[in-house]
Parts: structure tokens; C-alpha cells; sequence
């Protein structure tokens, strides 16, 4: 399984992306689906940073 980023729509503090998962089976089946992902930082978030334990 894998996807790519078919579209990116930014303004600040927002993100939209439109991607298509590509997804191949044991068997040799394959199939796609569309989803997009919306994501929203406020001044609130909390963020950690790569490596760090919560």
C-alpha cells in the first residue's frame, strides 16, 4: 500500500489534502481509493518534537 498527494490547499493554519491509496494484494489485485484529509493548528496545539518521549 501506498499514496500520493494528488493536491495540496494551504492558508495559514490550515491544510487540505486530496490523495489516492494505491493498494495491491498478495494475490495480484489491485485497487485505488480517493480520500482527502483536512488538518487545522490553532495557536493551542501542542506539539512534540521527533524523538522526544511524551
Amino acid at each position: 500500500m501506498h499514496y500520493d498527494v494528488v493536491r495540496q490547499l494551504s492558508r495559514p493554519g490550515e491544510v487540505l489534502q486530496q490523495h489516492v491509496v494505491h493498494v495491491a494484494t498478495r494475490n495480484g489485485m489491485r485497487g485505488e481509493a480517493h480520500a482527502a484529509v483536512y488538518f487545522r493548528f490553532d495557536e493551542y496545539a501542542n506539539f512534540i518534537s521527533v524523538g522526544q518521549d511524551g
